[in-house]
């Protein structure tokens, strides 16, 4: 048979936007089709948690409570496994599972495939027999692209709505003719609330038209995304200072060092040699010459070609706070600082958050990378 398998990830905030908690701002659920390839999709919604993701996730816990064994074979003196699910199904509240938070931030990302069901198999609800190989390969697979799809909605509406993980790549299950459910997993690790009223509500609803725009076969062809993703998904949800800081500079790290791979000979190919009245050096001076071989250039004079190329205006001031990222850095790794008060964190993170900001931008949107999102919230993709 066939069954739709998704992996879902749950984030929820105290954070409220709009006048009634929960409120689904207008143009949702996206979905990212034929990624991270054809068959796939990746679906976003916001405000409450889906109905379908509620009903997968009752039935997934509700599974392991009973255990699998009651399932398939029952225990002695026990009701029969689906018996004992149901009750355990019924028990289950919506708060229980994701909290009491003003807003949720839910990814879904989806694939059709074709399962068994032998065991249990006149239960009501899905749970095939190859549940322990989608377990073992399903998170691995949709992580990339559901850290990718974070990182990109993180930039252009709020790191904050980020602020708390419920659900963590969960494995839900979808057939026709079956309940809902999932495959359980045995645990779950379950902050001052910022109000915005309804402008906030508003200007997030023309944001999320800007996530229409973004073009997923550009993420599949700057494959490297998924490595800054997942490093910057990690120091959104990382509560520990040092590794927070840590995570943030890997990040930026691997992001200058592939925006400059990217982008050098691009920058190098426009420089010019003026004579003293201001034109153009007569010739073809070797520009090239006069720079770092790519192999050989250190980390600080990357991130000057990029910063050159994405916000020339900011360029000088932004190499002086990279340059006090990477000197936190290497005093951390020099056992230099014992205390995390000390770490340029703040810094980082800001870096981080324009840069791959100004990535984005350019390379999924096609937008100037300098223009701000309120200047292109108005922006209408071209279908």
């Amino acid at each position: 048979m066939q069954a739709r398998v998704a992996v879902v990830r749950v984030f929820g905030t105290k954070d409220q936007y709009g006048d009634e908690r929960r409120t689904r701002p207008r143009g949702l659920p996206l979905v990212f089709d034929h990624f991270p390839e054809a068959g796939a999709c990746v679906r976003v919604d916001m405000g409450p948690v889906p109905r379908d993701v509620v009903l997968a996730e009752r039935m997934r816990r509700a599974i392991g409570r009973a255990g699998l064994g009651a399932l398939f074979g029952g225990r002695s003196g026990t009701s029969s496994g689906p018996e004992q699910i149901n009750r355990e199904f019924e028990k289950s509240t919506e708060v229980e599972l994701f909290g009491d938070f003003n807003w949720y931030v839910t990814l879904v990302l989806e694939r059709t495939l074709e399962v068994t069901q032998s065991a249990g198999g006149r239960a009501d609800f899905l749970l095939p027999d190859e549940f322990r190989e989608l377990e073992r390969t399903m998170p691995a697979y949709a992580a990339p692209a559901l850290d990718v799809v974070t990182s990109i909605i993180a930039t252009i509406v709020d790191p904050h709505v980020f602020g708390s993980l419920l659900l963590d790549d969960r494995i839900h299950l979808f057939g026709d003719g079956k309940r809902p459910s999932g495959i359980p997993v045995f645990s779950l690790s379950a902050s001052g609330a910022v109000w915005r009223g309804q402008a906030e509500a508003d200007l997030l609803s023309q944001r999320i038209e800007l996530l229409r725009a973004v073009n997923t076969s550009a993420v599949t062809t700057h494959g490297w995304l998924d490595g800054v993703a997942h490093w910057r998904v990690q120091a959104l949800r990382e509560s520990d200072p040092w590794k927070r800081f840590l995570w943030s500079f890997l990040a930026l790290e691997v992001l200058t060092n592939k925006l400059f791979d990217a982008r050098r000979d691009a920058v190098l190919g426009r420089l010019r040699l003026l004579t003293d009245g201001g034109t153009a050096a007569a010739g073809n001076p070797p520009i090239e010459e006069l720079a770092w071989a790519p192999e050989r250039a250190p980390l600080r004079s990357r991130f000057a070609l990029v910063a050159s190329e994405l916000f020339p205006a900011s360029a000088r001031e932004d190499v002086g706070k990279f340059a006090s990222a990477k000197s936190g850095r290497d005093r951390l790794a020099h056992g230099q600082i014992r205390d995390a008060a000390e770490l340029p964190t703040a810094i980082t993170a800001d870096l981080l958050e324009k840069y791959f900001t100004g990535a984005a931008k350019t390379l999924l949107l096609g937008l100037d990378p300098q223009r701000s999102w309120e200047d292109l919230a108005g922006y209408h993709p071209v279908d």
